[in-house]
């Protein structure tokens, strides 16, 4: 056995391991409340969830896990964000709670205790002039942004185009100096904790048949050499790749990629 071979084989392991003891905590949330009051702040990294205001005809209210009605920025709420907090607890030294997710508002004052901000199906994001320049502030003073998810419900590449016209529109109202940019798969900022496998990636992540998936990025000052502040994700749905793992139904090593990449997310927003 190769040292690579053996390497993925531990990998396999753990992740295993870590989604068979959480399987039990996450179908027990499913039950819950879908959308609980924010916990106390006590310190620890809590993964924050950006919430928008929602409308029943919006595109992005659609069925998702067999539940009608689901708003675009509740997609796979709360078990998304519970299952990657849990594999990277389980995988790194990363002190965080999962007994109870954030769901927050741009202009919420209580954002800038959180690292990283997670927005799921952006076509449907339209912020206020508050939530624009607290978003702004935000992210100037060191708030990591993920975006994912630009298929608009189960539409096809039309859908995904718009998606993404709308997204770049917002932020340049958040941003306006900024100039997403295409991010290498093998950005240090993509890669540093595990060693994403690009070709492994884009079978796993491909949300439409549009392009393959990419990460678009706005670096401070627009330099590449400085700390990403934005990672939108085209053409992917992660959040459904965390929550398929922990229901069982595809096997571990087909879901890899998507745990990878949302492990080093959380290592580059903790610790940038």
């Amino acid at each position: 056995m190769t040292g690579t071979t053996r390497r993925k084989g531990i990998l396999s392991v753990m992740v295993g391991i870590a989604v068979t003891a959480m399987l039990v905590s996450a179908q027990a949330w499913s039950r819950q409340d879908p959308f609980p009051p924010n916990p106390p702040y006590d310190g620890r990294f809590s993964f924050a969830r950006l919430r928008y205001t929602d409308h029943p005809g919006d595109l992005c209210t659609c069925q998702v896990r067999g539940s009608l009605g689901a708003a675009g920025w509740l997609h796979d709420y709360p078990d998304a964000d519970r299952n990657i907090i849990r594999i990277a607890m389980e995988l790194t030294t990363l002190n965080a709670r999962v007994d109870s997710g954030v769901v927050l508002k741009a202009d919420d004052p209580a954002l800038m205790r959180y690292p990283i901000l997670y927005l799921t199906e952006p076509a449907c994001w339209n912020p206020s002039e508050s939530e624009v320049k607290a978003l702004r502030k935000y992210l100037l003073k060191g708030g990591f942004f993920i975006v994912d998810d630009f298929a608009i419900c189960t539409g096809g590449p039309e859908r995904f185009a718009q998606s993404q016209q709308a997204f770049e529109e917002q932020m340049r109202r958040v941003l306006p100096n900024g100039k997403p940019i295409l991010v290498d798969m093998s950005d240090p900022a993509l890669n540093g904790f595990f060693r994403l496998n690009p070709m492994e990636l884009q079978e796993e992540l491909t949300r439409t048949a549009g392009p393959p998936p990419q990460v678009h990025g706005i670096y401070e000052n627009n330099d590449p050499r400085k700390r990403l502040m934005v990672a939108a994700n085209y053409n992917t749905a992660i959040h459904s790749s965390w929550v398929w793992q922990s229901r069982g139904l595809l096997p571990v090593d087909r879901r890899n990629e998507a745990y990878k990449l949302g492990v080093n997310y959380l290592m580059y927003g903790f610790t940038h």
